[in-house]
């Protein structure tokens, strides 16, 4: 699934379009976190330090030079939230040194 995202600054904005389907379909918090990628040598710890512990679904936002990597951020963000729902959406537009995370 490729859906386009468009990083500001330090706030995060993306299309409104993207943030009803985020929302109404995978129901997460609206303001992601962002990460650099050169901090994600254990993506799991660093979501760990950053997120509450009782989340229930995280869908992770990354750049599409990262197509076919998907089982590897989810398998090492599960890990750390065993019972949470992991997804992992891709962007034309987001920056291939950054990483979203939404959260529920």
């Amino acid at each position: 699934m490729m859906v386009d995202i468009t990083a500001r600054g330090g706030n995060d904005q993306i299309e409104s379009e993207l943030l009803e389907v985020l929302i109404s379909s995978f129901r997460v918090n609206s303001t992601p976190k962002k990460i650099p990628m050169k901090a994600v040598s254990n993506l799991g710890k660093m979501l760990s330090l950053i997120l509450p512990k009782n989340v229930e679904k995280i869908v992770l936002v990354v750049s599409k030079d990262y197509l076919g990597s998907e089982k590897s951020f989810v398998e090492s963000t599960k890990i750390i939230f065993p019972s949470a729902s992991v997804n992992v959406l891709f962007s034309h537009k987001l920056d291939k040194d950054s990483l979203l995370a939404y959260f529920k």
